[in-house]
């Protein structure tokens, strides 16, 4: 079922870069491809990597809460092969990929390692939401601002019932618990390391943690993208660069294609034309931009992944299960 969702994921990628391609001039896309500064992509590169690392960095807070330890082994290595991976494939299993890296090396439960990293990426949405809010003040025909205050309350609510039941984990356990047989007792472990990963979210100093490496984050990932924009030749300024990775960070949370390739010059086209950009040279920057992050992203992370001396099979398997704990 995989391999079909990344088979259909391939041909809209094909089939929106063949619609695109016919609405550019090709002399004039390779004109702008030729002309670009690359060594610039390097610093981009390097940004990018510092933007991976504060990811790791504020998944191991998530992870840790208050009290516990941070999980510190191969915790770069981890988040960078997850994101290669999540170029790659499908439904964002570079996530789960990390997960099990991290799990390996730190016997952190994977479902706990989960659940700490998409509530952290959580604050990634509300960091897109805000900016676009933003965005939609100045030019309120960029979003709906409706639909963007739906998404935000949603968010929230979501952060507040999750927190409810990290701070008051007992009612969700004995309900559980109560499943008969083999099913509660396996569904009140995985229950209690989700918990776990929810914890940080009912404790005030660890958010503010979160929210500081967030801020880290988008700072690194807006500078990189104004960098490959001046790169191109293209000057839109830094509240440009921020809508632009607000943008492409909203695709990737719901990616249609592998890599949201032709969905990533999509949006190239459609941000870049409201400051003036035309479509050969905004297409030619998202594809010339996303083939070299996708290049160099992929060669670090297949480095790490090699250097782990694992297939995927084998790293399933020589992973320490979990073994679920009565409550």
């Amino acid at each position: 079922m995989r391999w079909k969702k990344l088979v259909l994921g391939a041909a809209l990628a094909a089939a929106i870069l063949f619609l695109l391609l016919r609405q550019v001039d090709p002399r004039a896309v390779w004109l702008v491809l030729r002309e670009a500064d690359w060594l610039w992509l390097a610093v981009v590169t390097a940004l990018g990597c510092g933007s991976i690392f504060l990811k790791g960095e504020r998944w191991a807070v998530a992870i840790a809460g208050r009290s516990g330890e941070r999980p510190r082994r191969r915790l770069f290595a981890a988040s960078m092969i997850g994101t290669a991976a999540n170029m790659l494939l499908p439904a964002r299993l570079g996530d789960v990929l990390r997960a099990l890296v991290l799990r390996k090396h730190n016997a952190i439960p994977t479902t706990r390692a989960l659940l700490a990293s998409w509530s952290a990426q959580a604050f990634d949405v509300l960091a897109v939401v805000f900016l676009l809010l933003a965005g939609a003040a100045a030019d309120p025909g960029l979003a709906s601002r409706r639909l963007l205050l739906i998404v935000l309350a949603a968010v929230l609510a979501g952060g507040i019932v999750a927190a409810v039941f990290a701070r008051r984990p007992d009612g969700l356990l004995r309900a559980v618990a109560r499943l008969p047989g083999a099913l509660g007792l396996k569904l009140s472990g995985l229950a209690r390391h989700a918990l776990e990963g929810l914890r940080f979210l009912g404790e005030p100093a660890v958010l503010l943690t979160v929210v500081l490496f967030t801020v880290g984050v988008w700072t690194l990932d807006v500078t990189g993208l104004w960098l490959a924009l001046r790169a191109f030749h293209l000057d839109v300024g830094l509240p440009g660069a921020a809508l632009l990775v607000a943008a492409i960070g909203l695709s990737f949370a719901l990616p249609l294609t592998p890599g949201n390739v032709g969905t990533y010059q999509l949006i190239a086209i459609l941000v870049l034309g409201r400051f003036g950009i035309d479509r050969d040279r905004a297409f030619a920057f998202g594809l010339g931009l996303q083939a070299y992050s996708l290049v160099t992203t992929v060669a670090l992370g297949g480095f790490f992944f090699q250097r782990e001396g694992l297939s995927l099979a084998a790293l399933r398997a020589e992973a320490p299960p979990e073994t679920p704990q009565a409550p």
